[in-house]
């Protein structure tokens, strides 16, 4: 694997917790819905402002494809250790 591409992969953890946090913020799950709320104020909860989760969850959807970025090649990087042994 080139240097270059070692290096965009390690920064797509970074990229995934800053962006998947940001969109959790954004939908307003940060700090998270008390779990002692009522199937009303749940529901209230959800639809005072859908476009506000919405848009949150799409920014977290994005932030996914960091993660699978930094995770793709750590089985390589594993199976170069394994055949060191």
């Amino acid at each position: 694997m080139k240097l270059f591409d070692q290096r965009f992969c390690t920064w797509g953890g970074p990229f995934c917790a800053l962006f998947f946090g940001a969109g959790l913020f954004l939908a307003g799950f940060i700090p998270p819905p008390s779990p002692n709320l009522s199937a009303n104020e749940v529901a209230a909860f959800y639809q005072s402002d859908p476009n506000k989760i919405r848009g949150g969850m799409l920014l977290g959807l994005f932030a996914i494809a960091g993660g699978q970025a930094w995770s793709a090649p750590l089985p390589r990087k594993c199976a170069a250790c394994a055949a060191a042994d």
